[in-house]
């Protein structure tokens, strides 16, 4: 069993000998007309015997239903011409007619019922299967097996691009290195920087008067730092602009003055109302609107705010006003003696030090650029091209730590975009200039500091304005809980309560005197307090309009761009230490260094030519087959795809809608059937096998095809690669095909390129390895650095990831990885395409074969009901009723049937006697008594007596009037003799429907 059999062995339709039984490879020529007429023809001759039968019961059945239809249409054309519509003839006895009737509610029928059932569900089950087995992912299946072969394909290309890739980046990296070689080690370039330096090294600056100056002015600086500190503090506890809060929003302890000052107002107010609305009270005279006047103003003032809320306004305006002394007070003093200490900075130290970091800095200026190159030069030999030697390195490193001491002194901060900035005097100075601005603002806020302090703590009744507002508020907090007392007394008297209104009403005029005695208090401290409150506007409006802490803050910022002591004097240290120890100018050291960087190019030089004349024809050659690859298995394929996808999907949807309906109508025609049996409704029946033999005939048509395509698929994919091998002619494509189809014939891919191709893959790679191994042996007595090890590095690597990805591509090529791609390529074909092809081949077959015996029983069935000649074509039966009636419309030669008499097995016939026979209009019915037939199209038959008539306004034969009176008399009384006697016959209901 192959790959793609053994995948597929899931599938029902293989377990059938037409799956098992391949034919032989020497038998299998699909291009000759004998391999059909043999072996495809001897595996569908069972499908076209199943079309046979299913053509030859279409046409019997056809056949059948005209020749009935011919016999009843001659048959009643007979009876129209020569009996008369009251006793049509009957060649039948009675025993007989009753016994047909009675049998299509026998045992017999019951049982062709329960057969169709049954076959309806084998029916219901192959369409169902077949609905399952359509596989609506066709396409979607072929274009993942597409996309499989371009992923394959892809993978190739990508070894071939990582092999492609990493020879470039060889040569790339080779490339970078000869430029880093003939650029960076300038030997004429690093003399010249060393010679620009000897000036610099004769007059470097004496490091004592810098640390003098610098040392002094750090001592006042430490000094100033807190007393600026203290007034931001202070000035930010009097008021400042909350950053959390909505803009415009202060808070401090002058807002919470100002806003204290509104809230006593308001509950002066509040207890002048109360006071006033009780001492209005009469305890002599009870009236109502003036108790209710009372307790309003009394819940106002205990409840608009809260009491709790009044309280607290009055302890936080008594804490204000203490907050308010104290920062005053400090801002005052600590604004003095910074104003007095900055003057002081910046008259003595800050400029001396200026005068002599601006002389240092004119010095400097003029050597710094020589020491800048010399340095950026060594440092782009150490890291782009080699170390250098160790005694060069140390001279070098000492140059170094000496600029980075004098630019920790002489720093230049960068402000512009061209890189010019401020060195350390100019800083200094322009921070000097701006601190004497600040100061003089500065100024501004010590005055009002100074006004403010003198007005509120130079008041010498400040300590008994407090005091008296902690004892107003101790007297309200006494009173809460008798005032509360009172306005509950108050609102239950308002409620209805029966307390006595004199005393209540005394109550109120009492606490109403006691808040009037408050109320006086209260205005007479607001009158005593308003001083300090014009001062608290005035001091909160300077602070919001000119922003005094800003200022105060700008002013420590400008101090704080002067020198620190870790910007300046610990630089000046540590130049002082390497001032000593510098060489003298060591122009020696540069001859030495042109020395070793002229070797190394050369050295290198060489090493990079080999190496990149040896990897050039092998990237070309990886190039062209790349291409040539990616146009066959990529873009072709993509083009394909995008050509053929739409209609393959159009026609793949018309495929899935026409299988879906077949097997639809399939379950829906044999419905029908079953329901045609159940009902006892001929017409539904005979309608219902004629469309399912039609259907079932052109489904079987399709199992031939199906049959035909399932073994030619099966012999072409079992014999697929012995017919390849036989119509190849090219040796070498033979030789492949034999590899990659049975691993035969070659060792491995590179024997297969050798053998086919010329391509000695070995031979390439110890090419590769040995341009590398010349490359390392040049370059192993130098200690590469940077740019130049990073591309000599990168160039090693990328030998590794050549010779790595030609032995990924050989891999990608080997028989495992190929056949697993043939494999599945070939399972869409022989597995996906033969599986659906088998899962509807089976379907139909299964659903077929129970319509075909379901149609069988069902034509039985309506022989049955052929046998009852029944009067119209879509009628159906039940009941007994219903056989009593068919019998009545049978009856003939003068038969009259009751119904209830047939039920009771009394029957009897009475046959009139013959009589003339003339042609006559008929006369009208008479009315009818009962309807047991019902036919689509509205005619009816109507029975009078037993006797059967025809509707009015037919042409009937008739007897002569005399016979007929006296037939129709002897029929009545006869009929009414039976009722009399068997009493009146029960209801028949209608039984034949349309």
């Amino acid at each position: 069993m192959s790959q793609v059999d053994a995948q597929c062995s899931a599938s029902n339709w293989r377990a059938t000998p037409l799956a098992n039984n391949p034919t032989p490879n020497d038998l299998f020529q699909p291009v000759t007309f004998t391999y059909y007429a043999n072996a495809v023809l001897h595996a569908t001759w069972p499908a076209f015997v199943g079309l046979g039968a299913f053509v030859l019961l279409l046409l019997a059945f056809t056949l059948w239903r005209l020749i009935s239809a011919c016999a009843r249409c001659s048959h009643r054309r007979k009876l129209k011409q020569f009996f008369p519509p009251i006793a049509i003839p009957s060649t039948t006895s009675l025993k007989t007619r009753k016994q047909k009737a009675q049998s299509v509610k026998g045992k017999t029928t019951s049982a062709l019922r329960w057969i169709l059932s049954l076959f309806f569900l084998g029916v219901v089950a192959g369409c169902i299967y077949g609905m399952v087995k359509i596989n609506t992912e066709l396409v979607d299946d072929g274009l993942d097996t597409v996309g499989e072969v371009q992923g394959y394909a892809q993978g190739v290309l990508d070894s071939l691009s990582d092999i492609i890739s990493a020879g470039n980046a060889i040569d790339t990296a080779l490339f970078s290195t000869q430029n880093i070689v003939d650029v960076n080690i300038n030997v004429t370039d690093v003399t010249t920087q060393l010679e620009c330096l000897r000036p610099w090294l004769q007059f470097l600056p004496d490091p004592i008067p810098i640390q003098s100056a610098v040392e002094s002015a750090l001592s006042m600086l430490d000094t100033l730092a807190p007393l600026l500190e203290t007034v931001s503090q202070s000035l930010s506890t009097l008021a400042s602009q909350n950053p959390s809060a909505p803009s415009g929003e202060w808070v401090g302890t002058l807002p919470t003055l100002l806003e204290s000052q509104l809230l006593l107002e308001d509950l002066l107010t509040q207890i002048n109302n109360f006071s006033a609305a009780a001492n209005s009270l009469d305890p002599s005279t009870e009236i109502p609107g003036t108790m209710l006047a009372a307790r309003d103003a009394l819940d106002a003032l205990l409840n608009s705010p809260s009491f709790g809320s009044k309280m607290g306004t009055m302890s936080s305006t008594v804490t204000a006003l203490e907050a308010t002394q104290e920062a005053v007070i400090n801002a005052d003093e600590a604004m003095s003696d910074a104003l007095t200490l900055v003057q002081d900075v910046l008259d003595g130290p800050a400029a001396s030090l200026y005068i002599t970091l601006d002389a240092l800095t004119e010095t400097y200026s003029q050597a710094r650029p020589c020491m800048l190159a010399l340095q950026a030069r060594t440092q782009e030999i150490n890291q782009t091209v080699m170390l250098l030697p160790e005694w060069l390195e140390d001279n070098v490193a000492m140059l170094q730590d000496t600029q980075t001491r004098l630019d920790g002194i002489l720093q230049v901060e960068s402000v512009d975009q061209d890189g010019s900035g401020l060195t350390t005097a100019q800083r200094l100075d322009q921070a000097l200039t701006e601190a004497e601005q600040q100061v003089a603002t500065a100024q501004d806020v010590a005055t009002q500091l100074s006004d403010a302090r003198q007005q509120i703590t130079g008041n010498g009744d400040f300590a008994v304005l407090v005091s008296s507002l902690e004892a107003l508020g101790t007297t309200m907090a006494a009173s809460e809980t008798p005032l509360n007392d009172l306005l509950n007394a108050m609102t239950a008297y308002l409620a209805g309560s029966p307390a006595p209104y004199s005393f209540l009403a005394g109550q109120v005029i009492t606490s109403g005197t006691a808040a009037g005695t408050t109320a006086t208090t209260l205005q007479q401290w607001l009158a005593s307090a308003e001083p300090v409150f014009l001062q608290a506007q005035t001091m909160l409006t300077q602070l919001q309009t000119n922003d005094f802490t800003a200022t105060i803050a700008e002013l420590s910022t400008e101090l704080e761009m002067l020198p620190t002591g870790q910007e300046l004097l610990v630089p000046i240290n540590e130049y002082a230490a390497q001032f000593a120890s510098l060489p003298q100018p060591a122009t020696s050291l540069i001859d030495e260094a042109t020395s070793q960087a002229s070797a190394i190019v050369g050295d290198i030089s060489a090493a990079i030519v080999d190496a990149r004349s040896v990897l050039g024809d092998a990237i070309a050659e990886a190039e062209s087959t790349s291409e040539t690859l990616s146009g066959v298995a990529v873009d072709d394929i993509d083009q394909y795809v995008a050509q053929y996808e739409p209609d393959a999907r159009y026609y793949d949807s018309i495929r899935q809608a026409a299988l879906y309906s077949f097997f639809a109508v399939a379950i829906l025609l044999n419905l029908i059937l079953v329901v045609g049996a159940i009902m006892l409704w001929p017409a539904a029946l005979k309608l219902a096998v004629l469309l399912s033999l039609v259907l079932f005939t052109v489904g079987f048509s399709l199992v031939v095809v199906a049959t035909a395509g399932l073994k030619v698929g099966t012999d072409g994919c079992a014999n697929l690669e012995a017919q390849v091998l036989q119509r190849l002619e090219d040796p070498q494509a033979f030789i492949i095909a034999r590899y990659y189809f049975y691993n035969e014939g070659s060792t491995d891919p590179k024997s297969i390129l050798l053998d086919v191709f010329g391509l000695d893959v070995d031979a390439a790679v110890q090419q590769v390895v040995a341009a590398r191994e010349d490359l390392q042996s040049s370059l192993s007595t130098y200690s590469l650095q940077g740019a130049l090890s990073s591309a000599v590095t990168t160039a090693m690597d990328s030998s590794y990831e050549v010779v790595d990805a030609i032995s990924t591509t050989l891999a990608k090529l080997s028989y495992e990885n190929i056949n697993d791609v043939y494999v599945g390529i070939k399972q869409y074909p022989c597995c996906t395409g033969l599986d659906f092809i088998g899962g509807i081949w089976t379907a139909l077959i299964i659903s077929g074969s129970f319509n075909f015996t379901q149609c069988i029983v069902a034509m039985i069935l309506i022989g049955l009901f052929d046998k009852l000649q029944l009067p119209r074509c879509c009628m159906w039966y039940s009941g007994k009723a219903g056989e009593a009636a068919l019998l009545k419309f049978n009856g003939g030669g003068g038969e009259t049937i009751n119904s209830g008499e047939l039920e009771a097995g009394r029957a009897t016939n009475t046959v009139a006697a013959p009589v003339p026979v003339v042609m006559t209009k008929a006369a009208p019915p008479p009315p009818k008594q009962s309807r047991v037939f019902r036919f689509f199209r509205g005619s009816r038959s109507s029975s009078t007596g037993g006797v059967a008539t025809r509707p009015s306004g037919s042409i009937s034969i008739i007897a002569d009037a005399t016979a007929v009176a006296t037939q129709q008399t002897s029929a009545a009384s006869i009929h009414e003799t039976r009722r009399r006697s068997s009493g009146p016959p029960p209801p028949s209901a209608p039984q034949w429907s349309a």
